[in-house]
Order: structure tokens, then sequence, then C-alpha cells
């Protein structure tokens, strides 16, 4: 279908239905798809391979062993340890299951030698379930198994080397690896998590709906297909207000309301949140804030919640300062951003995010005591099979993780080696740059606009949210804003420049070009429109 078509059939403005069609939603059977998505339109949990395996093992164990639930230790992680502690006490409350969480700084990434001393030595279950970590961890399946603790993994990372399976049989879900019939394989580890609880519970249990949508949109996973399905409906949840109270103070301390919450909330403000207190420390708090109704920590909500958001605060104040270093270290003509320093080993992901977004390249940040460090990477440049070359060439110890996100552990006495074989490897590829998706008089930018626009939500990775080119806006009331960002009006629409303030001086009233994001925004009760503008011509 042309743009014209689809705008008529299905009532959207023609400019939406343009960026339909550039993205390739043209069919009927596709757009009917994306723009009413539904639960119901979930492939049975049956068709997941090695279900009924899991399903028989995990049932034998809630009646008549001991569980430990070991996860990683970042927002999915977390969630989905939340996840499956309340299917299995909602499937037998008297079943004896314990948490055992990742600890970046005992552990690093996945299940570690040290997690597997506590399990078999302290805590002696008959079954241990890992949660978004396991599949690459058979060494220590091994131990486990070796000590008659029987292991499940339910994991959405890569492993594309079939005999390091053969440890687990058939004890694992993980769609990355094996999809079988199943046609969707972009769950996050919550998602995953949330499949098998509903195929252990025979129902759709949606009241973790919340916990499930959350882990989906903070691991960045495409919110596409059955991704976008879960994260629509689970904003419908967050703002009906019946949700985990954990979450539920959380919002109410950093959010306008829960009645107008998006998924770029969730992933902005919430999901940090909730990640901090592992960067920094322990877990724990989030898990007493999760589950803090099976739990019943000493401190309250409120308190929990404080301290999370403590916890971020000073998260954020290191990462700036880190961010300031580093930055000087950067050679932005390479093909590849590796910097190696003593930097927080809780931080290297944020600092390579933050550089791979600025320098719109593959960056890497290792801890120089540890030799410990994460990989981010942008298309087309796939960071986890370029790292597993660098690994099978005696470069890194260990990696892991999928095309876009890995960890690593250099070997000691390689990093210069390792320098060169990565933008070795990254020779001639071609960064894609992201670019507007319309130009378009903005004029045009009113409430029914958004409102068609909104039609394409929930953005999020692999469906971001539209950005659109302007010429000759008029430009009133420019102001600087904590003396990092621009705060001015486009055409009478409040404007926020992140990180602009070196354009004050540039921005004087009269006109100006614009690329920028159209946005609903809800403070202190009241809705209305702004724009988050990306650059200024």
């Amino acid at each position: 279908m042309n743009y014209q078509e689809i705008a008529q059939t299905f009532d959207i403005d023609e400019s939406i239905s343009k960026i339909l069609v550039q993205r390739e939603i043209d069919t009927e059977e596709k757009l009917i798809d994306f723009l009413n998505p539904s639960l119901d339109k979930l492939q049975s949990y049956h068709d997941i391979p090695n279900i009924d395996n899991v399903l028989g093992i995990l049932k034998e164990h809630i009646e008549n062993g001991s569980i430990v639930i070991f996860c990683d230790f970042d927002c999915d992680g977390l969630t989905s340890a939340a996840i499956l502690y309340k299917a299995v006490k909602k499937y037998n409350n008297k079943a004896n299951i314990k948490i055992l969480n990742g600890d970046r700084y005992r552990d690093d990434y996945g299940l570690s030698e040290k997690a597997v001393g506590i399990i078999k030595n302290d805590l002696k279950p008959s079954l241990v379930i890992t949660l978004d970590c396991g599949i690459s961890n058979q060494t220590e399946i091994k131990e486990l198994k070796d000590n008659d603790i029987e292991v499940i993994v339910l994991d959405h990372h890569e492993n594309d080397d079939p005999e390091s399976l053969k440890i687990l049989g058939n004890n694992y879900i993980d769609l990355k690896v094996k999809n079988g019939s199943y046609k969707f394989k972009e769950f996050s580890g919550g998602g995953i998590t949330w499949r098998v609880a509903q195929a252990l519970l025979e129902e759709t249990f949606t009241e973790v709906l919340d916990l499930v949508t959350l882990s989906t949109v903070a691991d960045v996973v495409p919110l596409v297909g059955e991704n976008r399905y879960i994260v629509a409906a689970g904003l419908e949840k967050f703002r009906s207000g019946d949700i985990n109270p954990g979450l539920e103070q959380l919002i109410f301390l950093l959010c306008p309301s829960n009645e107008s919450i998006t998924a770029s909330d969730l992933g902005y403000q919430i999901g940090p949140a909730i990640n901090a207190t592992g960067r920094l420390g322990s877990p724990e708090p989030v898990l007493d804030l999760l589950l803090y109704e099976e739990r019943r920590p000493a401190q309250d909500l409120n308190q929990l919640a404080h301290q999370l958001i403590s916890n971020n605060e000073k998260r954020k104040e290191l990462t700036d300062r880190i961010m300031k270093i580093v930055d000087k270290k950067i050679k932005p003509e390479l093909n590849v951003i590796l910097v190696k320093g003593k930097i927080l080993r809780g931080l290297v992901g944020l600092i390579a995010g933050k550089l791979s977004s600025k320098y719109n390249k593959p960056a890497i940040v290792i801890d120089s005591l540890t030799l410990k460090g994460s990989a981010r990477s942008i298309e087309p440049f796939d960071i986890y099979k370029n790292l597993k070359k660098c690994q099978q060439e005696g470069l890194l110890e260990k990696t892991g993780g999928h095309k876009l996100a890995a960890g690593i552990k250099l070997k000691t006495g390689r990093f210069r080696d390792f320098f060169n074989r990565i933008n070795q490897l990254s020779e001639g590829i071609e960064y894609q740059e992201e670019t507007y998706d319309l130009k378009i008089d903005i004029e045009k930018i009113n409430a029914n606009f958004l409102d068609n626009l909104y039609k394409l939500a929930p953005f999020g990775h692999k469906n971001r949210h539209p950005i659109f080119f302007s010429e000759d806006v008029r430009i009133d009331n420019p102001d600087l804003i904590k003396d990092s960002h621009l705060k001015f009006y486009s055409n009478d629409i409040e404007s926020i420049a992140f990180y602009m303030a070196d354009k004050f001086e540039r921005i004087i009233p009269g006109s100006a070009g614009l690329l920028y994001q159209p946005e609903w925004t809800t403070f202190r009760g009241e809705t209305y429109m702004n724009l988050i503008v990306k650059e200024i011509f």
C-alpha cells in the first residue's frame, strides 16, 4: 500500500503514513498487526523448544526439592527473578525457593565460581535456575551438576558453540540459541521468564506484566513483534495504577504521573534507578523493593525507593566525572573507540554507551585494574561476533553478549594487540547515522498530529520515536538550564536541547533549522506539547 492508501484506510495523517512506509510497514496485514498490538497475538508458549522438559524438572523440585534462582544484577535479571519467584509461590505457596542475585563485584557477568561455592556449600538446593545468564557458563554448570544439583537455564544471550551446550541437554530455554517453530526470538530475560511462568501456571499471569514491560524496555531489546504486544499492554497496566507496589513508589517519586507513563519514562527514569544500585554495590535492595510483599524487609517502600534514587544520583555524578576524563583520551578517527583506565566496573557499560552515542561508533571501555570491560556497538558492526574472534585468537579471556552489547575480560599484556585487531576487523564498515524521518513545516505540529504520531508508540529500539526536520523555525526566549541544556520556544512550542549549552550564543531570537522529536509531556497534572531538539542549524 502507498502512503495515501494507508492514510485513508487507517485514518492516519499522511505524514505519519509516510513514516510507516519508510519502515516497511506497508501491507494490510503488517499495518493491522502494528497498529493493534495485543497479547492475544503471542505465539503459544507450548511452541517454545524444551518447554516441556524444563517444566517437568521445575514442577518436580517445587513439590519435592529446594530451588535457588540465580539472576543477573541488572534490571532485566532482577525483574526476571521477581517474576519467577512470584510464579513459583503462586503455583505452590509452600515451595522452598530462594534468590541469589548476581553481584558485579563478586561475580562479574553470569554464574561465577564464587556464586557456585555459595550455592553448593551454603544454600545446597536440589535445583538452580539461572535467569538472564547461564548460557555461556558451562564450567560452572558442570560443577553444580557434579555436586548433584540440577540446573535449568533461562537466557536470551548468544551461544554459537553447540559443543558447549551439551552439558545442558534440554534443560534450557534460549530462543537465540534454539527457537524451533517459535518465530520470535528477541525477548528480554524477563520476557523469557514470563513465558515460562505462564506455561507453569497455565494462565496469562498478567499480574507481573509491569515487571515484564520494565525488563523489555530497560534491556533495550527491539520493540517490535511480540515485545511490542507486551509493552503496549504493560503500559496500559502501569496507567491503570494496578502495579507492583515498589514500582508504584518509584514512579510516584520520579515520574509526573503513572496515568501518562511512557516507554521513555521506564527507559530513562525507572530502569536507571534500578540499575544504579547494582552498579555501585549489591542489588539486594532492588529485590526488597520488587518483592516487598513477599520479603517484608526492614525498610519501608519509601526508604527503599529513596535509596535507589540516591544511588542513581551518585551514579550520575561519577559517570559525568569519568566521561570528562576518558573523553580526552579518545581517538575519534578510529573505527572503534577503545579506552582503558581506572574506571569503576559498574560504570564501564554506561561510559561505553555514551561514547558510542557521541561518536556514532562502537565503543569498548576497560577497567585497567581488573581488565574487565563492556562494549556497545551500532549497526552494522556485530560486536559479539568480532569479540568472539578476538577471544579465539587469544586476545581475550572471555566474552559474552549479543550483537550490539557485550562484556569482555582482556588477557594480561594484550591491550595493544586487541586495540589493533578490533580496529582491523572494523575496517571498511560504514556506520549507519541517525537521520530524520521526514522534513515538515513546523506549523504542522499540533495536538491532532501528535495524537496520530503516537499511534506508532510504544517507541524504542527498532521502532524509534520519529525525528523531523523543519526550516525557518521562529526561536524565542532562549535560556540556559543547569549550565548544560538549552530551553527556548519554537513557534510557541516549548523546546529542550539537552547538552547544547555551547550553542547558547548562537540561539538568538530569530529563525533556525531544527532536528527534533515532538512529544506529549505531563507536568503537575498538565499535559502539553514540547520538542526534544536533536540538532540546531
